[in-house]
């Protein structure tokens, strides 16, 4: 039986056990941890003067699931923008590893997460900074904060003790959440084109992942989009930036994934290697994809329960379960003007480059729209009477989707500004951003079911009889027959009267 046909089964006859599986929430929470790394320099790194900035790419962790917690590990690749000894600009490439655990948590850690379990894992650096510390020597210091969520597979039962026959039950009919997510082995891309001179000197090259187009289909997840590669060029002391759009098509295969549900992804770039020759540069690399999917599917469990030929006590259970509301890629921009008094950048500087980075901080529905709240932190490169800079500023951001009826209990909103300018106007800095969404939104709904039911006496069987009963505004049908213990087949009448026969 597989995952699927697992999580769709409802089984029980009148005097059979009823069980179900469903999916619940096992860990959801945010990690933090400290990465630090001392690294010397390649001996055909040159000697450099000054770091200038960090940039960085968390590559999608593997995680997995064991022993009542779940263990990721991944890469931080980090370029460092450099001052050489000669009052140049460089970048030295660096890499490090990173892990880290979670325990599983809450009322359902002892739900079965060995098979079928389902992680996501979403990884950003905060407050990242590098120094030389010795000539040919620097040391790395940054926090990485992880957002890890484990969902598992639950089997909703009932345990009958003694002899219970007669069984008549309250199926109570929902919807449940089935999460995949699922990585997608390297996907090559190669590029080429010519340079705005023949002594253009590459200085760094930056790519940025755009995902445009998601399509869920049975077993897999279909994403295409662009591939935004950023270079410094140098030509003759006149340092600008070059952009280029690499268009891409991927594939995501995973089991689980399907066309009737919901899908949303994100990419990073690995391996990226140029090669300029004679004012014409080449690249290749490997785009890294990973899906998420968020799929509905119907649930049944019995609400309760009784015995038509003895009486029974019974005992239930509650929880909360993960209810599918949507995934979605979107893109929005950032148009903003700062007093330049309020920033660091020199007075009559050039600006060479801007780069910039964006977090969410909240997420509430208002209304028919989800409202996303956080921040983007900008970088700006500067030259001001032959010395290189980098200034920083801070802006809120605000983001709205749409929204339906249920409220977001968990989700991820993964924000990548993939192209950002910055010019100054007199007195007034400009920063024009183009930023990537990439989100999953999950709500909450209780369930309760029946879990242990004991049979009691037997009793005198009942004599053929009629009985008329004048109902409350508080009974139904089914509490009706359960109070005289009959089928419900055998009620008749309205809310004004029952006939029991």
């Amino acid at each position: 039986m597989s995952y699927m046909d697992e999580m769709s089964e409802f089984m029980g006859g009148k005097d059979e056990i009823a069980f179900s599986q469903v999916c619940v929430p096992l860990c959801d929470r945010t990690v933090l941890h400290e990465i630090s790394n001392e690294v010397a320099l390649a001996e055909y790194e040159p000697d450099v003067r000054r770091v200038l900035a960090v940039r960085e790419t968390v590559m999608p962790p593997a995680a997995y699931v064991s022993g009542g917690r779940v263990e990721c590990a991944g890469n931080v690749e980090y370029r460092l923008l450099c001052v050489t000894s000669e009052g140049r600009l460089c970048t030295v490439n660096l890499s490090t590893e990173y892990e880290f655990q979670a325990p599983l948590e809450g009322e359902n850690r002892e739900a079965d997460s060995s098979d079928g379990s389902t992680v996501f894992a979403t990884c950003q650096t905060d407050h990242v900074s590098a120094r030389l510390i010795a000539p040919r020597k620097i040391a790395l210091k940054h926090k990485l904060c992880s957002h890890v969520r484990v969902f598992g597979t639950m089997t909703v039962s009932e345990s009958l003790s003694g002899e219970v026959g007669g069984v008549q039950r309250l199926v109570a009919e929902g919807e449940q959440m089935i999460p995949f997510s699922h990585g997608s082995d390297p996907i090559a891309f190669r590029d080429e084109w010519a340079l705005p001179s023949i002594d253009s000197l590459v200085i760094s090259a930056e790519c940025s992942v755009f995902v445009s187009s998601v399509i869920p289909k049975d077993g897999a997840v279909s994403a295409s989009g662009e591939i935004l590669l950023t270079l410094l060029s140098d030509r003759n002391g006149e340092v600008e930036a070059l952009q280029r759009k690499i268009p891409f098509e991927g594939t995501i295969e995973g089991e689980g994934f399907s066309e009737d549900g919901s899908a949303c992804a994100e990419g990073a770039v690995e391996n990226l290697t140029l090669n300029v020759e004679e004012g014409r540069v080449s690249c290749e690399g490997e785009l890294i994809l990973v899906g998420r999917s968020l799929r509905r599917l119907p649930l049944r469990y019995t609400e309760d329960l009784y015995s038509v030929q003895c009486e029974t006590e019974c005992e239930t259970k509650a929880c909360e379960i993960p209810v599918a509301i949507k995934c979605e890629n979107r893109n929005l921009s950032q148009n903003e003007k700062i007093p330049l008094a309020e920033t660091r950048i020199p007075e009559n500087g050039e600006i060479l480059d801007a780069w910039g980075v964006a977090r969410v901080e909240s997420c509430e529905r208002r209304g028919d729209r989800y409202v996303h709240t956080g921040k983007c932190r900008y970088w700006i490169l500067c030259r001001h009477e032959g010395e290189y800079s980098v200034s920083d500023v801070e802006l809120p951001l605000r983001y709205e989707t749409e929204a339906d009826e249920k409220d977001v209990a968990s989700g991820d909103c993964l924000m990548r500004v993939i192209s950002c300018r910055a010019r100054t106007d007199g007195e007034t800095l400009h920063v024009d951003a183009e930023i990537a969404t990439s989100a999953d939104y999950v709500g909450s709904a209780p369930i309760q079911w029946v879990s242990i039911v004991r049979g009691g006496d037997v009793g005198e069987q009942k004599r053929p009889c009629m009985t008329v009963y004048y109902p409350t505004p508080d009974d139904t049908s089914w509490s009706v027959a359960k109070k005289y213990r009959v089928p419900q087949s055998q009620l008749e009448g309205d809310l004004g009267s029952y006939f029991l026969f």
